[in-house]
């Protein structure tokens, strides 16, 4: 079993020599270690986040070293989707693409393949990670994730589905990075489950890299629903290029305790990114989301929702920021940080902000911590409802504004009924 104390560099050389990764990515490993072990623990105290454990919560099993074989696909993919991947524990379990998209030259595969097949577009699209201990705990570390490229001027309706599972009561350290080409369009949905739970402490991070080329329209929800025994600590960055879209929702539900960051960067003129979070919390969970926009050309737009519903003893801690440059004049973006408290022992601070160095912009933001509004309960039991009728409809559509963007069906019914059943199942 490994755990933090068996980590050095000649561990990190080791295991990248197992896998045959490059000398530039052997590098990016060591240096992040060496930034980790220099910088400080996070200072938990402000947000109120249980301190998290990083020497007693990660460890897992000895991994095998990566046969050079030729990567094979199922040819069958499921109904409704151009492709599924699922990981098990950070190991491939099952893999499919349509083989019409591979023929065009997508590529949808996990990282220790994409490492033997395409390093070169992985060091062409790999981004060093925020100035943040954790984040380079996992650039040193990570084990597995996935990768998916689509080609310019590649048109993809159907999406790509992507299943992250925790089984065996392990660490999993993992690293994503989705790259779509210039004109191209195509839509991620990924969930991160456990199938178990225990009353051990497992820590999990996922750093994940969405790329948009010029032109191009990403669509990116992702769902995380681990069992109560798990501190998340992940972090997305989004990169839009000159006229590229990225629409993402991001659904925090599971875990013990857990930290979310979310990056949009607005790189060139055209630029456009909406990020949306949903937080659900109920027993003592505690989350804290660190979501910023950032504007670097002119003319580029951004939109950031982020609604939660809180019951119990569960808190949230809702940190926003948009920032523009100097040279991002004509921008237009806007925040939003809105709460509703369920009893009298959840709470919540929301924390938006504004950085603003420039003039001629069209930028603002607000922030709502609230309880269910008595004034539309009265009017649904005037209807024939009871208060309990009532107020589950009304916390019931807190989030439709933001579900309803979702164009899956399946994934929407799926998203919808796993925040119901958090909020009602002990109702």
């Amino acid at each position: 079993m490994n755990t933090l104390k068996n980590i050095n560099e000649q561990w990190i050389e080791e295991l990248a020599t197992s896998r045959h990764e490059p000398r530039w990515l052997r590098q990016d490993r060591l240096n992040a270690w060496k930034q980790f072990q220099m910088l400080s623990d996070p200072d938990w105290r402000r947000s109120k986040i249980p301190k998290i454990d990083v020497q007693a919560s990660l460890f897992w099993a000895e991994q095998k070293p990566i046969e050079m074989k030729p990567f094979k696909i199922e040819k069958k993919t499921p109904e409704n989707a151009s492709g599924k991947i699922v990981l098990v524990d950070g190991e491939i379990l099952r893999i499919s693409l349509k083989p019409e998209l591979a023929g065009k030259g997508v590529l949808f595969c996990d990282m220790k393949t994409a490492i033997l097949e395409r390093a070169d577009l992985l060091e062409k699209f790999w981004k060093k990670p925020a100035a943040d201990k954790l984040n380079f705990l996992n650039t040193a570390l990570w084990q597995n994730g996935y990768f998916l490229f689509v080609p310019k001027d590649v048109v993809i309706n159907e999406p790509f589905q992507v299943q992250i599972i925790q089984k065996n009561q392990q660490s999993i350290l993992q690293k994503n990075l989705v790259v779509l080409d210039e004109q191209s369009v195509a839509t991620i949905e990924e969930i991160y489950e456990s199938e178990n739970s225990s009353e051990k402490i497992i820590l999990h991070t996922t750093s994940s890299e969405m790329n948009a080329e010029t032109g191009s329209r990403l669509k990116y929800y992702s769902t995380q629903n681990w069992a109560k025994n798990i501190y998340d600590l992940s972090a997305r960055n989004l990169v839009a290029k000159r006229d590229a879209h990225i629409q993402s929702l991001f659904s925090v539900l599971g875990g013990n305790a857990g930290r979310l960051m979310i990056s949009g960067e607005a790189l060139e003129p055209g630029a456009s990114i909406e990020q949306d979070g949903i937080t659900v919390g109920n027993d003592e969970q505690h989350f804290k989301v660190v979501a910023t926009m950032n504007h670097q050309a002119e003319h580029t737009h951004g939109m950031m929702r982020y609604q939660g519903i809180l019951k119990d003893q569960s808190y949230s801690y809702l940190d926003g920021l948009i920032k523009v440059l100097p040279q991002g004049k004509k921008t237009t973006s806007r925040l939003e940080e809105h709460t509703l408290i369920l009893g009298n022992k959840a709470k919540c601070d929301a924390l938006p902000a504004l950085d603003i160095q420039t003039s001629d912009v069209n930028v603002s933001h607000s922030a709502s911590v609230s309880k269910a509004d008595e004034e539309k309960i009265f009017y649904a039991m005037s209807r024939g409802l009871s208060e309990e009728e009532a107020r589950n409809i009304i916390i019931q559509g807190f989030f439709e504004n933001l579900l309803e963007m979702i164009q899956d069906p399946l994934l929407y019914e799926k998203l919808k009924n796993l925040i119901e059943a958090k909020l009602f199942s002990n109702a």
